[in-house]
């Protein structure tokens, strides 16, 4: 008869390990030393990321069409589209139709004839309930469509006033004065650093060559391959979306520039807030702004604010905007007084305070 040996005297000791009942492990099971190997392992791959962008594996245009490829897969339903939702309506409306002739076979003897008598006897009071049932989803269905209806006029009402959808294709440049002050706040904060709307300005180009560890994010192509090729680390992205998929806590500087500052109010608020989560304590927003009626000189930022569905805002909006989202102590700066340009340097405190709260 073998005797197992026990673990410690074959090889060691063993770490202990709580499995629940379906095999997976408790996470409070998880030692000191494999958490250290865990974090390790998050760091190396991160880096491996980071060490791949900058070498031009990720070119822009393939994360634009991985995207594009992705939305396309999005499960019947899973989108926001009109399509979507008329896909999902359809599936409804198919469904909603019951049947009660419930099937009568069956392997065993006399299972068969004991179904067919309890249909039998069911049947007035399975008639009586899919009689109600077909009102309740038929009604149901002919109020989901007028919804559908009333929606599909809002949303046209909505994407009439919008003066152009894709404001993240704009961009609004910056004088190289403001440029040099937001340059100087962002070297100041250091830590890891987002640049969004990074083809806007030389931003992250002029901080990159300082060593700094900083990425940019954008959504035109053209001015990301430049960057990739120059050795930046680039993310085609959208402001907003990008904001809130960074990592809570991981970055230390934030900068906001070019059309964003064009974008709807509740937009702004949005990108704001997403900043505010991927902020470390004590991080800074470094947001370059221009005063209502400001005209520039160049052709592209007149196009920008021609078509944008937001309008420049006064930096005492400003203030208020980052008070609304709280958590901030945020003072406006004139960077270029000749071209109306203001640049706001918020610091996130350490702990957040609603607006409007005196505190004790």
């Amino acid at each position: 008869m073998n005797e197992s040996i026990p673990a410690e005297k074959a090889g060691g000791p063993v770490e202990s390990s709580s499995a629940g009942p379906d095999g997976v492990q408790d996470q409070a099971a998880i030692t000191p030393s494999r958490h250290a190997d865990m974090v390790g392992l998050q760091q190396r791959v991160v880096a491996e990321v980071e060490r791949r962008r900058k070498a031009g594996a990720f070119p822009p245009a393939f994360e634009k069409m991985l995207r594009a490829t992705f939305e396309k897969l999005i499960p019947q339903g899973g989108g926001t589209s009109r399509d979507d939702f008329q896909s999902l309506f359809r599936s409804t409306d198919r469904s909603a139709f019951m049947d009660i002739d419930v099937p009568l076979a069956s392997r065993k003897p006399g299972v068969s004839l004991a179904k067919k008598a309890i249909r039998k006897l069911m049947a007035w009071y399975l008639n009586y309930l899919l009689q109600q049932i077909t009102n309740f989803t038929a009604n149901l269905m002919q109020l989901l469509a007028a919804l559908d209806r009333r929606v599909r006029i809002v949303e046209d009402q909505v994407a009439g006033m919008n003066r152009v959808a894709t404001i993240d294709d704009l961009k609004l440049f910056t004088s190289s004065a403001t440029v040099d002050f937001a340059l100087d706040v962002a070297k100041r904060s250091g830590g890891r650093t987002l640049v969004g709307n990074c083809g806007s300005s030389d931003i992250l180009s002029r901080l990159a060559r300082t060593g700094a560890n900083c990425y940019g994010s954008d959504t035109n192509v053209k001015e990301l391959e430049a960057a990739q090729r120059a050795g930046m680390e680039i993310r085609w992205s959208p402001l907003k979306e990008e904001v809130d998929n960074v990592r809570p806590k991981s970055l230390q500087t934030v900068v906001l520039q070019g059309s964003f500052e064009l974008s709807p109010v509740s937009d702004i608020l949005e990108v704001l807030k997403g900043a505010s989560d991927a902020l470390m304590y004590g991080g800074t927003i470094v947001a370059i702004c221009h005063e209502p009626g400001t005209v520039p000189q160049d052709a592209d930022s007149r196009v920008a604010i021609d078509l944008s569905a937001g309008r420049f805002l006064h930096r005492e909006t400003w203030l208020n905007l980052f008070e609304r989202v709280g958590g901030f102590s945020a003072e406006a700066t004139s960077a270029n007084v000749e071209n109306s340009e203001f640049v706001i340097v918020a610091h996130k405190l350490q702990s957040k305070v609603p607006s409007g709260d005196s505190g004790a």
